[in-house]
């Protein structure tokens, strides 16, 4: 299972407001929710 990391999520929520990021932040937004646990999980694995 992958799990957001709860530090990027709050950070994000203080910088843009609850829905801000999804307003006008799109690039972190998809960056906190999706890219950095998928890069944390593949990290582990080899190519």
């Amino acid at each position: 299972m992958l799990y957001l990391d709860p530090f990027g999520v709050q950070g994000l929520v203080k910088e843009k407001g609850r829905f801000g990021s999804y307003l006008n932040g799109r690039d972190k937004c998809c960056g906190v929710r999706k890219v950095d646990h998928l890069r944390r999980k593949t990290e582990k694995l080899k190519a």
